[in-house]
């Protein structure tokens, strides 16, 4: 696989077809997860941020222009996992980690291109692993007794 960055306008995107069928706008409140990277997919960063006031923005964008969307695997429980606090990426960021799990394969090692104050590690990683394993299994429960 060969890394290509790419920058153009939105804009230019949506209007060819072959290319707009092909793109995948990445938004935190998507509710797929991208679980690996296909080379034949063009993955769009936005660069407005979905946080407090603009929640939702890139999301309803994409839905508006037709675009497929998917959000990185970041969270309890997942490959990467980032303090609650500090969960935004910088869109280089984002560049980074995607070129690193197109070298490697592998989500775990895209985290290595964040800042340390962002990266939970060590027993906070662990704690919040715990907690969503707790979560699920107790959801797999009320689901197999019949409760939802």
């Amino acid at each position: 696989l060969g890394a290509c960055l790419d920058f153009r306008l939105l804009d230019d995107v949506v209007r060819d077809p072959g290319v707009k069928s092909r793109a995948v706008y990445l938004t935190a409140d998507s509710d797929v997860e991208l679980a690996e990277l296909d080379s034949a997919k063009i993955y769009i960063i936005g660069g407005l941020v979905d946080r407090n006031r603009h929640k939702g923005v890139t999301a309803k964008k994409a839905a508006r222009l037709g675009l497929a969307t998917a959000r990185l695997p970041i969270g309890r429980g997942k490959p990467i996992t980032v303090h609650s606090s500090s969960s935004v990426l910088t869109v280089n960021h984002v560049a980074d980690m995607l070129l690193r799990v197109q070298s490697t394969g592998e989500w775990t090692s895209a985290a290595a291109c964040l800042p340390d104050r962002k990266v939970a590690k060590g027993a906070e990683a662990d704690a919040s692993s715990a907690v969503d394993s707790k979560s699920n299994a107790a959801r797999e429960s009320r689901s197999m007794s019949g409760e939802v």
